[in-house]
């Protein structure tokens, strides 16, 4: 897709936000299964296991679609417009098509309603858009959350996303087909976009709220925001090469008396979290051999219902490191062998975001630096490898 129908969707769904936020403040006052390879583990620099995806929850269908139709009737009586209209379309649509189930972690699982009826309310342009409503069930069965999701192949051909193309996008931020994908509230207020090239992350942008000082001073009951669209720019390898922010607009409230400038609270906060790895060493010879080093963490955040970009993260930590080694590469005769040595694996926390509902840091970030040797050709290299969370996105 070329980049001018890119930034023909941001402008137009900006615009569209400054309307819409105006009711998510109004509501908010108010109140891995991931397909991995089969891994031979040769050495650990820690004693860690790979996360496993499975899920554990017992997805009846008919009870789920229960469920879902439950919350969206919830939605649709909290007497928003915006809110109402698309509630109303998700409910047609449950009633003529099936749930479809991808596992994002062992604790959640992701609901999909692909949008069969009415796709003219959200296509905007000609170009091809693959659409779904998301549900995001807990552990206990219960529905948490929902939004709509978009996906913009480069591909006009393309007109379904691959198998587990959305897990892949929450657990690993990567999909095999070119495009933009980006993620909508029920208030059609835009969360994030990713842009993806070649299977990998190549840019993420943020609507992202910070706290302003009202015209009027603090002393006058009102709570303001400005708005800012932040753009991160990635590398092949998912390290970040470029970030800037663009000033969008300022939205004012009075938060009511008697709240001494408290800022309102939000519709709900949960506790979050999420198991990531990063691919530190990835050998791969023409004899279908390779070497692998993937780096694990524990991300752990605070999740803003009904408005993803307000998420944060509160606790971030390595787990460990670990080598794999497929086919001949581990046999520790052969030329390829690989042994590795862990110099030093952090996280840090950046872009702290003073937003009005949980303020906190909005991405994480990995480094993992050590030394890769092959024994049998008397080398050794230093390797270090960063990779960049968004609170947004992952949690």
């Amino acid at each position: 897709m070329q980049r001018v129908n890119r930034l023909s969707r941001i402008f137009d769904l900006t615009v569209n936000m400054q309307f819409s936020i105006c009711f998510s403040l109004i509501v908010l006052s108010l109140s891995f299964v991931s397909c991995q390879k089969e891994k031979q583990l040769i050495k650990s620099s820690s004693s860690v296991a790979s996360p496993d995806f499975k899920g554990s929850i017992n997805l009846n269908n008919i009870v789920i679609k229960e469920k879902v139709s439950k919350w969206l009737k919830q939605q649709s009586e909290l007497n928003i417009e915006s809110r109402k209209k698309i509630t109303e379309l998700a409910i047609h649509n449950l009633e003529n098509a099936d749930l479809t189930y991808e596992a994002i972690s062992t604790q959640r699982t992701l609901a999909i309603l692909p949008i069969i009826h009415g796709r003219d309310f959200f296509n905007r342009d000609s170009v091809t858009v693959i659409e779904n409503f998301i549900f995001f069930i807990d552990s206990l069965g219960l529905i948490q959350d929902g939004y709509l999701s978009k996906y913009f192949p480069d591909d006009q051909s393309i007109t379904e996303l691959p198998q587990n193309g959305l897990s892949d996008i929450f657990n690993h931020q990567a999909i095999s087909i070119d495009g933009t994908f980006e993620v909508t509230n029920f208030d059609e207020v835009k969360q994030y976009e990713f842009d993806f090239f070649e299977g990998k992350k190549q840019e993420f942008r943020l609507w992202e709220s910070r706290l302003a000082l009202p015209p009027g001073g603090i002393g006058n009951g009102e709570i303001c925001i400005d708005w800012y669209l932040t753009t991160t720019i990635f590398n092949g390898n998912g390290e970040i090469i470029d970030y800037f922010e663009t000033y969008l607009f300022t939205n004012c409230s009075s938060p009511g008396p008697g709240s001494n400038n408290v800022p309102p609270p939000p519709l709900a906060a949960i506790p979050s979290f999420k198991d990531v790895e990063m691919l530190v060493v990835n050998d791969v010879y023409s004899n279908g051999s390779k070497n692998e080093v993937i780096a694990f963490y524990k991300l752990s955040g605070w999740k803003i219902l009904g408005d993803t970009r307000q998420n944060v993260f509160s606790s971030a930590r390595p787990v460990g490191s670990m080598l794999f080694q497929y086919g001949v590469a581990g046999i520790s005769s052969n030329g390829n062998f690989m042994a590795w040595t862990e110099n030093s694996n952090n996280i840090t926390f950046g872009n702290y975001s003073a937003a009005a509902y949980m303020p906190g840091p909005t991405t994480a970030t990995a480094i993992c630096s050590g030394v890769k040797t092959y024994p049998n050709q008397g080398v050794s290299r230093d390797v270090v490898k960063s990779a960049t969370w968004h609170a947004s996105s992952i949690l």
